[in-house]
């Protein structure tokens, strides 16, 4: 049933931040980002062109993703005051949350990782939401 399923991509979501929610984690301080530029926003920089980098075209739900989470012409969805994305983990692209650079990998457990986005993948396939 949909409400399951929902249940779930949400419990997996927390299991994703936790996993990411580490100590000393190398995005809060990432040399990657310039945070006097508005260019230089690390592996975010290409959200605005992407549009949030989904894989699924469904052109009415990034709109109304991009209207909720106001998606700026600049930035795409990175908040560029608090140096992170606006979209919360479970409606992030899996390219979004697939993605680390070589210092994340250092503290991420990614066999871990990459069976909960496969699994919030699946589920988003099955109830027809962006992934």
């Amino acid at each position: 049933m949909i409400h399951q399923d929902i249940a779930k991509l949400f419990k997996l979501s927390n299991e994703l931040d936790t996993i990411f929610n580490i100590e000393n984690n190398p995005c809060k301080n990432c040399s990657e980002r310039d945070n006097s530029s508005i260019v230089n926003i690390g592996c975010c920089a290409e959200c605005v062109v992407e549009e949030g980098y989904f894989e699924s075209n469904n052109k009415y739900q990034i709109k109304l993703l991009k209207l909720i989470y106001r998606f700026n012409h600049i930035y795409g969805f990175f908040d560029i005051k608090y140096m992170n994305c606006k979209l919360p983990r479970y409606i992030r692209s899996r390219k979004c949350s697939w993605y680390m650079c070589d210092k994340l990998k250092m503290y991420i457990d990614a066999k871990k990782r990459n069976t909960i986005i496969n699994e919030m993948t699946n589920i988003k396939k099955k109830i027809g939401i962006l992934w």
